[in-house]
């Protein structure tokens, strides 16, 4: 794993690395291109999203306003890639529900796979992409990370995980996609915190790293059906039947309904604590891994 703080390093040096890595990895992938782009850009995302998770736990040192510019710069880059992948994760997401619900949709999903060919990332929009990214490595050397101790870390890890809490209050009272996809950005931060801090107690995060992996999967899947049955409302060709995609959407309904089921039970275990108990706990946990004393944190 290559997204982990290590014990002896300055805590300034090791955020650096790690963001560096993540940006290198992200213009890697895009200039690699090779006979799966779709893969590589994939991977350039989820670099993207390692990167501005890391920018919300170091949010302490780098201040709100810095965070903010940061991780609104890096979500406009992340969109600049979203096309072929996100017809890409329609393809997935219509087999996965064929899988669940044992019906094929065969005109659906050629058209699906039609649409993929038409959307993919053109080299426009690759190049502005790496473009964007060289700028971010050069605010990196400007980032002001000076802080050693767990008040670097506490906050950032509170906010987001205080933010995640919030969001699944509003996604089990008010329900609707926005809802749930906006809990998801949140869920899928914390879960990269466990693996920047999976030092501080290595069984414990991976035990809660596979648990948020498994709701980010479940919101995940449920967001890919909402952005399918939309996207079939808008686009579907008004000269085919209609037909196959009513009973399509009924079926979208019925496996959201589930997912988002499961994932309120579970995010309700996860996020039962309160952000400040969370947040001194896993400090008590860093000043044991640094060998500190509880009250040097």
């Amino acid at each position: 794993m290559d997204f982990r703080l290590h014990r002896d390093e300055p805590l300034p040096a090791g955020l650096r690395r790690l963001a560096a890595h993540q940006l290198d990895k992200a213009i890697g992938r895009l200039l690699a291109g090779g006979e799966y782009p779709d893969e590589e850009i994939h991977e350039a995302r989820k670099a993207l999203k390692r990167l501005r998770a890391l920018v919300c736990l170091a949010r302490a040192d780098l201040g709100a306003e810095a965070m903010r510019w940061e991780h609104r710069s890096l979500g406009l880059t992340a969109r600049l890639l979203a096309g072929m992948r996100d017809a890409a994760a329609l393809v997935e997401c219509l087999d996965h529900l064929e899988g669940w619900s044992g019906r094929a949709h065969p005109r659906v999903r050629a058209w699906l796979v039609e649409r993929q060919g038409q959307t993919a990332v053109r080299g426009q929009a690759g190049s502005e992409a790496v473009d964007a990214l060289r700028w971010a490595q050069v605010r990196l050397e400007g980032w002001p990370l000076q802080r050693e101790g767990w008040e670097a870390l506490g906050p950032g890890l509170r906010w987001v995980y205080g933010r995640g809490r919030r969001s699944l209050r509003l996604a089990c009272s008010e329900g609707g996609e926005a809802r749930f996809h906006q809990w998801r950005r949140y869920v899928k931060y914390w879960w990269y915190h466990t693996q920047v801090l999976h030092g501080l107690w290595p069984a414990m995060m991976e035990a809660l790293e596979a648990e948020l992996d498994r709701l980010g999967e479940l919101l995940g899947a449920d967001h890919d059906l909402a952005v399918l049955a939309a996207l079939l409302e808008a686009e579907w060709p008004a000269r085919r039947s209609r037909i196959e995609v009513r009973r399509l959407a009924g079926l979208i309904l019925r496996r959201q309904a589930e997912l988002q089921a499961e994932a309120l039970e579970l995010g309700a275990r996860l996020y039962a604590e309160s952000p400040r108990a969370l947040a001194g706990r896993w400090g008590r946990y860093w000043a044991a891994w640094k060998g500190q004393r509880a009250s040097e944190i």
